[in-house]
């Protein structure tokens, strides 16, 4: 499990948009936060620099009491390996079978000549099979992933960002592309993998009452800043029409 420690965090783009400014929060390990606000507020930012894929103009963020941007190439992909990242557009490829697809969320783990070849490991095959059997997938394992649903494509992705045996999920509105039913199934899906492997799981969100539903806490951004911190039982209408600049 891991903590996420952010303090004072900003960013602005190069061409002048502010995305989030002074930004600070804690996560608990094994916790499960959502990020809320309006499209345009900062919440897909913040995911990027807690995986890395973006630098902070200021301040710090700390995992496991250790400080991103000071650490050199090879300790931050040390950190990255234990970060799973889910994205809204699954990220798949879609030429390759389900099985293939998750295969391939180790090749972080990797050296360069067995990327190339794709080679892997029995036990990595089998953690393969047994990550698909837990999201639901091990029939689907040979359908080739351009012929799967939304749902199930989520699913793979899932089921990928697993095969790290990560210690943070962060996910970027995963469901926001399925319909109702199908991501009622997914967010229960990772708040069955948070209970399980007892992982700490950040996702940002546009709807606000599964994020109540599933979260242990809610974290309310407004054009680039916190504007809510709460868990869900201490939440107020009034809090979140706040977040959604309602009156």
């Amino acid at each position: 499990m891991s903590k996420v420690h952010v303090e004072h965090l900003g960013k602005t783009y190069k061409n002048g948009v502010r995305a989030l400014e002074d930004v600070s929060f804690e996560v608990q390990e094994g916790e499960f936060v959502s990020f809320i606000g309006m499209s345009g507020a900062g919440k897909t930012s913040l995911i990027r620099m807690l995986n890395g894929m973006l630098v902070p103009t200021s301040g710090t963020i700390h995992i496991d009491n250790q400080e991103i941007g000071r650490l050199n190439r090879r300790e931050k992909r040390s950190v990255q390996k234990h970060i799973g990242t889910i994205y809204q557009d699954f990220c798949l490829v879609d030429g390759l079978t389900c099985y293939e697809n998750v295969l391939n969320g180790c090749l972080g783990n990797q050296n360069i000549f067995q990327t190339l070849v794709g080679i892997f490991t029995k036990e990595q095959r089998e953690y393969a099979s047994l990550v698909l059997k837990q999201v639901g997938l091990l029939d689907k394992k040979d359908v080739k992933a351009k012929e799967l649903s939304g749902g199930q494509k989520q699913r793979t992705a899932i089921a990928r960002s697993m095969m790290q045996q990560p210690q943070i999920l962060l996910a970027d509105e995963p469901v926001a592309s399925l319909d109702p039913y199908t991501s009622e199934q997914i967010l229960e899906l990772l708040k069955k993998l948070q209970k399980q492997y007892h992982l700490t799981v950040i996702i940002n969100s546009h709807n606000v009452e599964a994020s109540l539903k599933y979260s242990d806490r809610i974290i309310g951004i407004k054009e680039g800043r916190v504007v809510l911190d709460k868990q869900v039982n201490e939440v107020s209408e009034e809090e979140l029409k706040l977040v959604y600049g309602m009156k």
